[in-house]
């Protein structure tokens, strides 16, 4: 899919997106180990999963349109969107594309022929290897092709389901009907599956009406037959010697059958939220794979013969549109979504999907107080996360549309906590019957919960333990009922702190301070302890969101004529307008950049705008098919993820100023038309390293990926690679590191501790076997063999280590160094000693004689002078030190040359010297950046 990229934001990857609407194919592979492979169209890409363990593992090449068809056999995969056929192989690459006349309704592969049945029902029998259409098989026009199957053994026969519950026994080859078979009594229905059982000549039909027929279609005999609620979707055959069935419905459920009793052995229900598009077991094991419309696969265990599936892997993702998505780690994302579940991602890594549960209340019912109902909450249309108490207690919550509850939810257990936060006025007040929470906010400390209502009530609840802590009201403005009686009743219920309803709801740093926001356009500014109002503004629109910078106290605020608002939340002043951010639009989203500079904002148009804070100018607009409802960007920067109108996802676009130096941006005032129309991005990924910079300049961990052949990307491209071949001089003050990986130099020091811990605790031994070869010796009786221990051979080996040491051992690399001349070659040497392995390097320091220290210490003296890998120079020095220490302190002997002994001294005290230097400046640049560092973190943006 052609994506292209703005000045500051790309395409990344999407998440937690499963499978869809188009029915997934499967292929059994018994003798390999991940059992086999199983491929699921997600828009105009599909996506391979392995059977074990079950996971994704690949996605194909994209498309130009999404996929409406899906089928695999041995050799390809055909994915086909209107009237072209793709040809994929290896699960992945697109190889061919195959146009024919009429759009695509059904597939079927012979690998070399490929069977397609198009919209008008005809069949066009195509060769796969040069495209072209073999024959066409015409259809009656009273006819509606609903399935088609390929019976076992009928060889060049595919069998046709009709929508009046008719079926057709064609012949591909010949073009020739050879049966139909007309509808049965009672299976008139239309046809919605035909499945291949595993005996030859029966398959099963599943109609509409819910019925399920065994037919023999040599003999064209009904065998048995069942009925399940709904209409019939999938249908699978056990094959691990149990002879059972198991169908799906409409309706979400799995049924398994006896085929033997011809009874029903249990039902799942409602496993999926929608109709179940295929069921398959695995070729000989006791497993299940179901996958429906809602956006989940599962794989099922069938134990016992007459036991009901039990989940063993879900994939799932949300079933209905993402509403809310918040970071709550540098990759760990969660996601809020109307179909009540809270689900958590990660960027990086694609397979970790999960899910922290489903949004419940527990009832007591009103036949017993003993007992109790699950009831499942609104959807959640909101979230909010805090981190400071993550560890402690729950410490996210979420609100439900039209509904006055708040749920909360605990990112560290990742499951839905136990409070819910709900005052009793609204239970009890027959006034606030109607009343809902219509925003929410988590405070910095990660103790309190303030809720804002329809109502204009703005609530404060602790966290830990879920009870009310206070409510912030303007008792000026309560209305005086006529009704005494009740009066004292219901005073404080009528206690509020807007007169209308409160939109948008946020606490300061400290949380000494609390801002609300009403429908109105009044904000007011609260104390918490106690609670009360201390100051407030009016805007001339309502107000719609906020979003406040608790580093910079700057507060946004989104208006209902589409203006955005910049207020400092210490003095009440507005410090930046916008007023025709996004005029005549809804703002539906609110972010500020990690840094503080940027401010971005939605609207329901589908617009994303960047806006510079500092210079009050739009640096970027992105046009996005569908509407941003929600934005977050991670703690560090790297990433911005997006929740759009209607989507199940969630996308993530990569911040090109992280992995990008220059950035050209095309600044422009507030009213400007200028935007970028954007596709949002997909599952398919290309390195942007590849395209934008060297992949040595990169860390693993943050490698940017687009879905994108975009041709600016490839100018930059040729841009970098041209600065690329300048050499840029180093600072003579700067040191640099040698870029090796740790593993090359950071354990050297401790190699031998290291070889020590691994060494096996008893080494092994030597069998006992006798020489070939028996040695003899002389005797006064002739001669006799000689008797040898063969089991001590300790005494030997001493001796022959004390003749070692007896002699001087003297390694290429000592002489090397003995037989410098010139300075220059001390780095030659040093460059040779970087290519070693840290075994090679350990045992040239080791035998190092008495006469080469000094060529040693010269060779990194002249490193630490050309200030480059000071890594290396420092791990090879220490390990030098470790090494020689005994004999460094024992050089004041009677035996040892006192001209020896004064040249390592002074040579010693030199590196000793340049040592200290090194380490002194750069504590002194360290202590200076750190210093900046901190001031820039804390300091607070001034904005005149």
């Amino acid at each position: 899919m052609y994506q292209q990229p703005t000045t500051l934001f790309t395409p990344y990857k999407s998440l937690g997106l499963v499978c869809s609407s188009i029915p997934p194919t499967f292929q059994s592979k018994p003798k390999e180990k991940r059992l086999g492979d199983v491929n699921a169209a997600i828009g105009n890409v599909f996506v391979t999963y392995r059977m074990q363990p079950f996971r994704r593992y690949k996605v194909s090449d994209p498309t130009p349109k999404p996929i409406t068809v899906l089928e695999k056999d041995k050799a390809h995969v055909f994915a086909a969107y209107d009237n072209i056929v793709c040809v994929f192989k290896n699960n992945q690459t697109l190889v061919r594309q195959i146009e024919v006349e009429k759009n695509v309704k059904f597939m079927l592969s012979f690998v070399d022929i490929l069977a397609v049945i198009d919209v008008e029902n005809t069949i066009r029998i195509i060769d796969v290897n040069d495209c072209t259409q073999i024959l066409e098989i015409p259809s009656p026009p009273s006819f509606e092709a609903t399935c088609v199957v390929h019976p076992l053994t009928y060889m060049n026969k595919i069998v046709l389901g009709g929508s009046n519950g008719e079926m057709r026994l064609i012949n591909i080859k010949t073009g020739k009907l050879v049966h139909e078979f007309p509808p049965k009594p009672l299976f008139d229905s239309s046809i919605t599956c035909i499945v291949q059982s595993t005996v030859v000549d029966i398959v099963a039909i599943g109609h509409a009406n819910g019925k399920i027929q065994l037919r023999n279609l040599k003999t064209d005999e009904k065998l048995c037959s069942f009925k399940q609620d709904g209409s019939i979707t999938a249908i699978s055959f056990r094959t691990d010697a149990i002879e059972s069935m198991a169908t799906a419905n409409s309706e979400g459920s799995i049924a398994l059958w006896d085929l033997n009793e011809q009874i029903l052995i249990g039902q799942r229900s409602n496993v999926h939220s929608g109709p179940i598009t295929s069921l398959y077991f695995i070729k000989g094991m006791p497993y299940l794979i179901s996958a429906g419309v809602d956006n989940r696969m599962i794989k099922w265990s069938v134990e016992e013969e007459q036991s009901l599936p039990t989940i063993n892997t879900e994939l799932a993702g949300h079933s209905a549109p993402v509403s809310s998505i918040a970071f709550f780690g540098e990759n760990a994302i969660v996601s809020a979504s109307l179909d009540g579940y809270v689900r958590g991602y990660n960027i990086i890594r694609d397979d970790i999907m999960k899910s922290l549960g489903k949004a419940r209340e527990v009832k007591k019912t009103e036949v017993s107080r003993d007992r109790f109902m699950d009831v499942p909450l609104e959807p959640i249309v909101e979230m909010d996360v805090g981190m400071a108490r993550e560890g402690a207690w729950d410490n996210v919550i979420c609100r439900h549309k039209n509904s006055p509850i708040v749920s909360t939810w605990s990112s560290r257990r990742q499951t839905k906590g136990e409070k819910l936060l709900y005052h009793e006025r609204f239970a009890k007040n027959p006034d606030y019957i109607t009343a809902y929470s219509t925003s929410i906010s988590i405070s910095a400390c990660g103790n309190f919960a303030f809720i804002g209502y329809s109502t204009g009530h703005v609530d404060m609840f602790n966290l830990q333990s879920g009870f009310f802590r206070g409510t912030f009201a303007m008792k000026s403005e309560v209305k005086q009922s006529t009704n005494k009686m009740i009066e004292s009743e219901r005073a404080n219920d009528d206690y509020r702190a807007h007169p209308h309803p409160v939109n948008a709801i946020v606490s300061d740093i400290s949380t000494q301070k609390l801002i609300t926001g009403a429908s109105d356009g009044l904000i007011r500014f609260w104390t918490i302890k106690p609670t009360k109002c201390f100051m407030q503004c009016q805007l001339p629109a309502g107000v719609l969101k906020f979003k406040l910078d608790r580093l910079n106290s700057l507060l946004a605020v989104a208006a209902e004529s589409g203006a955005l608002v910049i207020v400092d939340a210490l003095s009440g002043k507005i410090v930046r307008k916008f007023l025709k951010a996004h005029a005549g639009s809804f703002i539906t989203a609110l972010e500020y950049s990690r840094d503080g500079k940027w401010i971005v904002s939605a609207d329901d148009e589908g617009k994303i705008k960047i806006w510079d804070i500092a210079t009050s100018l739009l640096i970027d607009c992105m046009l996005c098919p569908s509407a941003c409802v929600s934005l977050a960007f991670n703690p560090g920067g790297q990433f911005l993820t997006t929740a759009h109108k209607g989507e199940k996802a969630v996308y993530v676009w990569a911040n090109i100023p992280m992995f990008v130096d220059d950035i050209d941006l095309q600044a422009s005032d507030e009213d400007s038309t200028r935007f970028n129309k954007v596709n949002l991005p997909g599952l398919t990924a290309v390195d942007i390293s590849k395209r934008v910079f060297d992949d040595d300049e990169i860390d693993n961990e943050y490698q940017v990926i687009i879905d994108s052949d975009a041709e600016d990307l490839e100018e930059m491209q040729i841009e970098i690679q041209n600065e690329e071949l300048i050499n840029y001089d180093q600072s003579s003050d700067l040191f640099s590191f040698s870029g090796l990986p740790p593993a090359r130099w950071a354990n050297l020091s401790e190699l031998e501790a290291i070889k020590t811990r691994n060494k096996p605790v008893e080494p092994p031994k030597k069998p006992k076997h006798a020489p070939f070869f028996l040695p003899t010796i002389e005797n006064l009786e002739g001669v006799s063999f000689d008797k040898m221990d063969l089991t001590d051979s300790s005494e030997r080996e001493r001796i022959i280590a004390a003749k070692r040491k007896l002699l001087e051992f003297e390694t290429p690399f000592a002489t090397k160094l003995k037989e410098v001349r010139f300075p220059e070659q001390y780095l030659e040497i040093f460059e040779e000693l970087k290519t070693m392995s840290l075994s090679s390097i350990d045992f040239q320091i080791r035998s190092l004689p008495s006469s080469a220290i000094v060529p040693f210490l010269n060779v990194l003296i002249m490193a630490f002078g050309s200030r480059f890998n000071l890594d290396l120079v420092q791990s090879y020095l220490i390990t030098f030190l470790r090494i020689h220490r005994d004999n460094l302190w024992s050089l004041g002997g009677e035996d040892v040359d006192a001209e020896e002994v004064k040249s390592i001294s002074d040579t010693l005290e030199i590196i000793k010297k340049i040592v200290r230097e090194s380490v002194q400046s750069l504590k002194l640049d360290i202590n200076q950046n750190m210093a900046v560092l901190q001031w820039i973190k804390a300091a607070v943006v001034q904005i005149c």
